[in-house]
C-alpha cells in the first residue's frame, strides 16, 4: 500500500520519474549540532523548573543560571544546600 501512495504523492508534487529511483537525502552533520539544551532543575529529586543552557556550559555556569530562576529561589528560601548534583546537559539537583 505505502509504495503506491508515495508514488502518487510524488507525481502530484510534479516530480518526474519514480520516487523509488531517487537518491536518499544526504546526511549533513552541521544540522545535528545543538546550540542550547534544556536542563531539568530539581530540588531534593523533584523537578521544579527547567533552564536552557549551552551544551558546553560548565557546572558553575549552569548552577548560577539555575539559582537565578524564581522557582529555585522560592524552594531554596530558608534552606541550606548540602550538595549539588549536575549531570551535564540533563539535570541539576539541589539537595537540602
Amino acid at each position: 500500500f505505502a509504495p503506491h501512495v508515495t508514488e502518487e504523492l510524488w507525481q502530484q508534487l510534479g516530480e518526474s520519474g519514480s520516487i523509488h529511483q531517487q537518491t536518499f537525502p544526504q546526511f549533513e552533520p552541521e544540522f545535528l549540532i545543538t546550540e542550547q539544551v534544556t536542563v531539568a532543575v530539581q530540588i531534593n529529586g523533584r523537578t521544579r523548573t527547567t533552564i536552557t543552557v549551552s551544551p558546553e556550559a560548565s557546572q558553575s555556569e549552569a548552577i548560577a543560571i539555575a539559582r537565578q530562576t524564581k522557582a529555585v529561589q522560592w524552594y531554596l528560601k530558608n534552606q541550606e544546600v548540602q550538595r549539588v548534583v549536575y549531570v551535564p546537559g540533563r539535570v541539576i539537583n539541589f539537595v537540602t
